[in-house]
């Protein structure tokens, strides 16, 4: 199955995901995979304490596991890239949405290392299609 999805989440600090991959199953349950996209973490200057959102490549491990036959799903997703680490944990419904929370670490401007627990939702590739026909028929009026 082919994964596609962009998710926010806001907490401690705003996070924005972008995920393309490639989940593979395993029985009727369970499905493995692996995507990459981008990760964007607020950060703040130091000299300013204005924020701005840091975008660093990213790749996650995932597992998803089925939940009953009504279309939900568990998701756990652990990765990295050149900002830090990274976890996911979020409950989908039909590869439309999801309800996600997740911890990332990332440099500060300063050189230490910051985390960052956020809250937040995810689109799946049915989600983005649906949002993305709802602006353009809004448009077209």
């Amino acid at each position: 199955m082919f994964v596609f999805e962009v998710g926010y989440r806001g907490g401690t600090s705003v996070t924005a995901t972008f995920d393309v991959g490639v989940l593979v199953s395993q029985g009727r349950r369970n499905a493995w995979g692996f995507t990459v996209g981008y990760l964007a973490s607020e950060k703040q200057y130091a000299d300013t304490n204005t924020s701005y959102l840091d975008a660093r490549g990213a790749y996650k491990a995932r597992y998803r596991r089925y939940v009953g036959d009504g279309g939900f799903a568990l998701d756990v997703g652990a990765g990295g890239g050149k900002y830090g680490a990274s976890g996911e944990l979020a409950l989908g419904y039909r590869d439309i949405i999801a309800i996600s929370a997740g911890v990332n670490t990332f440099a500060t401007d300063n050189g230490d290392t910051d985390a960052a627990a956020n809250v937040g939702v995810r689109l799946g590739t049915t989600g983005i299609l649906a949002a993305l026909y709802g602006l353009a028929a809004l448009g077209g009026r």
